[in-house]
């Protein structure tokens, strides 16, 4: 402003000035002392803008000194209050299940506090607490009552206090700090507590359908709009028990569960042919609980859970554990059982594990099948799993303290036995130990000359109904989805292309199980279970492939395949339990067609070639006719089909 102020004054000063000589006589000035008095006007006013900001400098860093030694005086900041948890926002009257809520609360700077109701400032509402000499940083904590809501008790304090559902709303908790010694200032936090005493209305309806040691509950919802939940009450009815149907009373059912889901909840755990009652009851936020329904007239939900069964129990497929079943004679030998948890717990949680399970049953059923028909073949292959049932014994019904016992004495027990041993032995023990890492490790291949390789993705149409005439008592009568992945390794394209490709598949299907009547009769007159059964399908097949493809991008090429099949198919239940398993060979034959859809989007073809290495896509359609049926077999599953494929090839 100063240095705007001169030039002003510089450019409104006249051409010719007068000055005064020694002889008192005035006479016009010349161009240098014009000059002269233009640089020491502007000198004399730089001097006094120098001196103006020297004065606003040193104020500034005065007034920074006093506020950093007297903090107080300048930065006054209220306390900041902070709730650090609340145990619950709403409650209900009952001091020994939810009729409380505990609010901790700190604050930066210390004082006094105090903490009202429904007060919007520090000396309104009705106080709760008050205190002194309140430490910064201090962590408190308050408990509050129902009484403390509804009626003018302080916390910890006592007297006459009727609660009542006509109070019931939501109440606003402050806190309030005031900084005593410093600042005087007051800092404040709030927490809404809503009082809820009213319990909500129970379900109107309650449905009950026997499983295979469960029930299937079913109601519907509670009229009442803050529902949280709901309780389900069993009871077991006897002559023992002298239960009364159709109570209402939760002191007369065995135990209670809380449901899962808002509008079902199944009841495990029960004993098939025992009768049992159900009541419901609903429950809110506050945990206000209903009163039960038991039945509109009283007379009680009950049922008897029974026995369900898929679609193994009613054919003639054995499924199982290829050798193992073949050898104790029934899938459900304890022996068996023992194999399978090793095989579910050890096997399959490892991929050395997994390859030793897929080999096994891509190998073992043909073995299994010699070993059903003799006697003395079963014998043999129960004394050779007996090593295998011991260690399937050890690994899965022992405990870690157990198991370390064993291999202890197992360790004393082999020195003690090498010890006596000759050293012809000795030496035969240690070659063999010796040999392990070999026949463990990877070998080592020769570099291959590079090859062609193709992978198809199909789909496809399949009717499971064909494997055996009850599969549409459970499963229905709609056919579902199958699903391929296929890689192939093209070796020779000197006339049209010979390769060979392996694929898997993947088919699933869900129904209900069928109840086992207490009379023999007919299957396809038992009445639908509860229970849900999945039963699922991995197709798996190895194929010699020749390709009529003679030009370079090719429009159309045919192709013809033949090759073997390995069906592996497993029924189970929602619950876990594995019903069935097992596989089944055949072989297949087929042809199709690839439409090259290259020809139609160059671009987009170029850029897979050059990003991704696919050379070719094609769009297939393919026929196959497959017969796998064990080669004959005349038991059990028949996955023997007559199916059509469309889907997508890729060629890098």
């Amino acid at each position: 402003m100063e240095l705007t102020n001169i030039l002003q004054q510089i450019m409104f000063t006249p051409l010719e000035s007068t000055v005064v000589c020694p002889e008192d006589k005035p006479r016009k000035t010349s161009g240098l002392l014009r000059g002269g008095h233009f640089l020491d006007s502007l000198a004399n006013r730089l001097r006094q803008t120098k001196a103006s900001w020297k004065l606003l400098t040193g104020f500034i860093f005065l007034l920074i000194a006093v506020i950093l030694v007297f903090p107080g005086i300048s930065l006054a900041q209220a306390p900041i209050v902070q709730i650090n948890s609340v145990s619950r926002n709403v409650i209900n009257d009952d001091p020994d299940d939810s009729g409380y809520s505990i609010i901790t609360w700190e604050a930066d700077q210390g004082g006094n506090y105090t903490i009202n109701r429904d007060g919007e400032n520090k000396g309104e509402g009705f106080v709760l607490e008050s205190g002194t000499g309140y430490v910064a940083n201090g962590e408190k904590s308050l408990k509050i009552l129902p009484s403390n809501l509804e009626c003018d008790i302080m916390i910890g304090g006592e007297g006459p206090c009727t609660i009542s559902e006509n109070l019931d709303k939501t109440y606003t908790i402050n806190i309030y700090v005031t900084n005593t010694t410093t600042t005087q200032e007051t800092g404040e936090a709030s927490e809404n507590i809503t009082l809820d005493t009213d319990d909500p209305d129970p379900p109107p309806s309650l449905t009950a359908e026997p499983g295979d040691e469960k029930a299937f509950l079913e109601w519907g919802p509670s009229p009442s709009g803050d529902t949280a939940g709901y309780f389900v009450y069993i009871a077991e009815v006897t002559v023992t028990t002298n239960f009364i149907l159709g109570t209402t009373n939760p002191d007369e059912y065995d135990y209670s569960e809380v449901a899962e889901n808002p509008s079902s909840h199944d009841v495990t755990g029960l004993n098939n042919d025992t009768e049992y009652a159900f009541a419901i009851s609903a429950y809110d936020e506050a945990t206000n609980e209903s009163g039960l329904f038991a039945g509109e007239r009283g007379e009680g939900i009950t049922i008897a859970p029974e026995d369900a069964v898929g679609l193994g129990a009613i054919t003639d497929e054995k499924g199982g554990c290829f050798i193992a079943t073949a050898a104790f004679g029934s899938y459900q030998s304890g022996y068996v059982k023992f194999l399978r948890e090793f095989r579910d717990n050890y096997l399959m949680t490892n991929n050395w594990g997994r390859k030793f399970v897929s080999g096994y049953y891509q190998s073992s059923p043909y073995l299994a099948n010699y070993v059903s028909k003799s006697e003395a073949l079963k014998a043999l292959a129960r004394l050779l799993l007996i090593p295998l049932i011991g260690l399937s014994l050890f690994l899965t019904k022992t405990t870690l303290i157990q198991k370390c016992f064993l291999l202890c004495l197992l360790f004393f027990l082999s020195i003690w036995l090498v010890r006596r041993k000759t050293a012809l032995k000795k030496a035969l023990i240690i070659i063999t130990l010796s040999f392990l890492p070999i026949a463990f490790s990877s070998p080592a291949w020769a570099d291959e000359s590079p090859q062609s390789y193709s992978i198809e993705l199909r789909g496809a149409s399949y009717n499971a109904q064909d494997i055996d005439p009850s599969y549409e008592l459970i499963y229905g009568s709609d056919k579902g989805f199958l699903f391929e992945v296929e890689l192939g390794w093209q070796f020779l394209d000197q006339i049209g292309i010979l390769g060979v490709d392996a694929g898997i598949g993947y088919f699933k299907q869900t129904g209900h199980g069928l109840v086992v009547p207490e009379t023999a009769i007919d299957p396809e007159n038992w009445e639908k279970s509860k229970e849900e059964y999945t039963f699922r399908v991995v197709p798996t097949e190895v194929s010699m492939v020749y390709r009529l493809a003679f030009f370079k991008n090719q429009l159309f090429v045919p192709f013809a395949k033949v090759g073997v099949d390995y069906y592996y198919f497993r029924e189970s239940r929602k619950d876990g339990e594995e019903v069935l398993d097992g596989g089944k060979w055949g072989h297949h034959y087929g042809g199709g067609g690839q439409l090259l859809l290259d020809l139609f989007d160059r671009k987009h073809a170029n850029k897979l070639d050059i990003d991704y290495g696919i050379n070719n896509t094609y769009l297939i359609f393919e026929y196959r006719k497959a017969t796998v049926d064990d080669f004959g077999e005349k038991e059990g599953f028949d996955f023997s089909n007559s199916t059509w494929f469309g889907g997508l090839m890729f060629e890098f």
